[in-house]
């Protein structure tokens, strides 16, 4: 399967340069046409006619509407811009961004209510809760970065730690969307049910959300219990843990291609709630330097990395902080040039892939992916495991039983030869997934075969269906539509 995304290394460049140095300042409204690329895998560099930037309902709807009605009016819309398949962007287009868009709404504090715009961070939605000194927190938030968008968490329908959620979809009242004709409408599960299911974990392709209402949580604390144990443990320690009452779990897997423990053992951490009279630890949170070098550590020596790490999370097994504390995900945006500076290399990035089998294969699953990494040198830098419930709502389910989630994050240089390497052990990881009664996540690449998309997602065809229902001129139309529609064809 040939890839479907070429880059110049003078555009890449380009966008790099953007990513680091971040967007235009607020007063800038529209940039003319600019070079832009995802910020993890850097693999869909395009460029798009202009950059626009809404602020505010009445700009989105101006932006929609004026370019919805030109002759070849389509747009993409985009957040934080981690996802990497190519969904926030669409070569040639326009492309608006919403992380201005990011107001405080509304707290209903009765009964654990907070309305919030797309483009506001899960950092800086937690700093107003606590500001406003709220009972409430959040639930589950996407987990490996904090800073993302609650719109783009919404569109990717992303999952958290917890050991018994279904992804963010449950935690969702309602939303307001803009829809490519100019309407406005509410939706939820008792009003446009239909745009409900297709709005989360549809990628941007059915309109704008403009406003998001979430199911808050009390807030607690919680203790962290931390073992050393093996990949076939995972189902007894998970029933074990939920018996006792943990909420939130994951599992932490050896990269060390060297040990006979690579991808076989790995750190169990699991996390229950605590009576508030317990204090809270003193824990001193992971620094950008120190993140930087570990990951460093990872591509240099994996062996040290994954003892480091590994020894980092057994030292706090026993300690008490936060639901927050603990669901934090340190990340810094352009790592990796920093880290191929330091190592003197060519430029790379780390390609995220996501599949889930039912939790009873897990052992199975992972060595079968032992046995493929070993065989074709895979670069695995970071490997994890964590726990889905059924999703019985969104129209493309990802988690359809209780499922382990397993994310690779797969070191890739960026050339044409490297890439399709990647692509070729991403098709191979899904063929894994698909062998046990599986699935993959859209949302990181778009390397599957359509007979793969088919298998794991049957109702892929309806789903082009409703896009063209709901947007028949096509106006929301990233290079992630684009890609898919030439698959299944017109």
């Amino acid at each position: 399967m040939p890839l479907d995304f070429h880059y110049s290394r003078r555009l890449f460049l380009k966008a790099l340069i953007g990513l680091v140095i971040g967007p235009a300042p607020a007063l800038a409204r529209i940039a003319k046409s600019r070079a832009v690329v995802d910020r993890h895998s850097l693999l869909n560099a395009c460029q798009v006619s202009e950059y626009r930037f809404v602020r505010s309902l009445q700009q989105a709807r101006s932006a929609v509407s004026e370019i919805g009605k030109r002759p070849d009016g389509h747009l993409a819309v985009c957040g934080a811009m981690h996802a990497g398949g190519g969904q926030q962007f669409a070569t040639g287009a326009p492309l608006i961004e919403t992380r201005q868009f990011s107001k405080m709404l509304d707290l209903d504090e009765t009964n654990g209510l907070i309305t919030v715009q797309p483009g506001i961070t899960w950092p800086k939605m937690l700093q107003w809760l606590a500001d406003a000194r709220s009972a409430w927190t959040f639930r589950q938030k996407q987990t490996g970065n904090d800073n993302l968008t609650i719109g783009g968490t919404l569109s990717a329908n992303a999952h958290g730690q917890g050991l018994q959620f279904k992804p963010i979809i449950q935690d969702v009242e309602s939303f307001q969307l803009l829809l490519p004709d100019g309407t406005h409408k509410i939706c939820s599960r008792t009003e446009n049910r239909e745009l409900f299911g297709l709005v989360i974990g549809g990628y941007g392709n059915f309109g704008l959300i403009t406003s998001v209402t979430l199911k808050l949580t009390k807030k607690l604390n919680y203790k962290r219990l931390a073992v050393q144990c093996a990949v076939s443990e995972i189902p007894k320690r998970y029933d074990d843990v939920v018996r006792k009452g943990a909420v939130y779990g994951d599992f932490q897997c050896s990269i060390d291609e060297a040990s006979p423990g690579f991808l076989r053992d790995g750190i169990f951490s699991a996390y229950f709630p605590i009576e508030v009279s317990v204090p809270l630890s003193a824990l001193t949170p992971m620094r950008d330097d120190q993140w930087i070098s570990l990951v460093q550590l990872a591509h240099q020596d994996k062996t040290a990395a994954f003892k480091v790490f590994s020894d980092r999370i057994l030292a706090t097994s026993g300690s008490v902080d936060s639901a927050e504390y603990w669901q934090s995900s340190r990340y810094v945006d352009g790592y990796h040039a920093i880290v191929d500076q330091r190592l003197m290399r060519a430029p790379g990035s780390e390609v995220l892939t996501e599949t889930y089998v039912p939790l009873k294969d897990v052992h199975a699953f992972m060595e079968d992916v032992r046995k493929d990494a070993l065989a074709n040198k895979v670069n695995i830098i970071y490997s994890t495991i964590r726990f889905i419930e059924r999703d019985d709502e969104s129209f493309l389910p990802w988690a359809r039983a209780l499922s382990a989630c397993i994310i690779f994050n797969i070191h890739t240089e960026l050339d044409d030869e490297s890439s399709a390497r990647t692509a070729d052990t991403c098709r191979r990881l899904i063929d894994y997934a698909i062998k046990y009664g599986g699935r993959y996540y859209l949302t990181y690449h778009r390397f599957a075969t359509k007979e793969q998309v088919l298998a794991c997602y049957p109702e892929f065809p309806e789903f082009l269906r409703l896009k063209r229902k709901y947007d028949p001129k096509r106006v929301f139309r990233s290079d992630w539509y684009s890609h898919y529609e030439k698959m299944f064809g017109e």
